[in-house]
């Protein structure tokens, strides 16, 4: 398709489009079997894993580069990331979580958002201590716990600021 008039390729349907069942654009392999397509709503689907920046995804979405979330110019605005476990948490404990990766691809550092079956919540902030940077040494340094305390880490030995203030 070559498009003189620089108007792009454009698909219209001749009915108002009231569900996503009506694919604007298709993408099939050698079957009926999708593997993207876009509904006239703007709906999309991918079959596999999409990169942005690269040609070789490690996950579902992997983004190479800078990401920005919400509007430029927000003033009085709530913009936010939603992270959802699907997990049944209400039976075992699961876990949420964000890792920050060093240029070796090795975490360390971390923040946790630990789902209890009771209903808690709790926020586990991790570090790495000075040492090999090929390998995870995270440690547990700091938890918010679900009835807002702040607790030590696993052993309970970090510091509040200075080697004076320590938990007890």
């Amino acid at each position: 398709v070559r498009d003189d008039s620089a108007q792009g390729i454009v698909i219209r349907s001749n009915h108002t489009q009231s569900t996503d069942t009506n694919k604007a654009i298709r993408v099939r392999n050698n079957s009926d079997t999708n593997t993207f397509h876009v509904s006239h709503k703007g709906q999309g689907y991918f079959a596999g894993s999409v990169g942005i920046g690269t040609s070789a995804p490690g996950g579902k979405l992997d983004v190479r580069g800078y990401v920005r979330f919400g509007p430029s110019n927000t003033v009085d605005e709530f913009q936010g990331l939603s992270i959802t476990n699907g997990r049944n948490s209400g039976i075992n404990t699961s876990t949420s979580f964000i890792d920050f990766k060093n240029n070796l691809n090795v975490a360390d550092c971390h923040i946790f958002a630990v789902h209890q079956p009771d209903g808690r919540g709790e926020l586990v902030f991790g570090t790495t201590p000075v040492g090999i940077r090929t390998e995870d040494r995270r440690q547990n340094r700091l938890i918010l716990s679900g009835d807002g305390h702040l607790l030590p880490g696993a052993d309970g030995s970090q510091d509040l600021g200075s080697s004076a203030k320590k938990w007890n």
